[in-house]
């Protein structure tokens, strides 16, 4: 699969979690091995990267069991390696903030996970 398709439904993604039954749709998919999968796949674009981030930052972001959900399957680490693989790419740096915030601020647990 091209990275522009799955750009492109990354950011669909992204905006369709701010719907409750879409984003249980999601989740019900696989939603967050599936974006961990697309970011694997393709580590060098950073377009992709950052859209990742912020489909995985908006899926963390209802509560604290979304946040420890994304944690658990892969989605912080995820996260961490975009950041470090593009630390010249502004956007995939302001998307992977945004997300470590949504992962970290629904608990104590999540600020630890985020902490390392």
């Amino acid at each position: 699969r091209g990275s522009g398709a799955q750009a492109a439904a990354l950011e669909f993604l992204a905006l369709l979690s701010g719907d409750g039954s879409s984003r249980a749709t999601i989740w019900a998919a696989g939603g967050v091995e599936r974006i961990a999968a697309a970011m694997h796949e393709h580590q060098a674009d950073p377009d992709l990267q950052g859209l990742s981030c912020w489909a995985l930052g908006s899926l963390a972001s209802y509560s604290l069991e979304s946040a420890r959900s994304v944690i658990q399957q892969g989605g912080l680490e995820g996260i961490l390696a975009a950041m470090r693989r593009h630390v010249k790419a502004s956007s995939v740096q302001m998307a992977a903030c945004w997300a470590l915030w949504n992962l970290s601020s629904n608990s104590a647990d999540g600020r630890a996970s985020v902490a390392g």
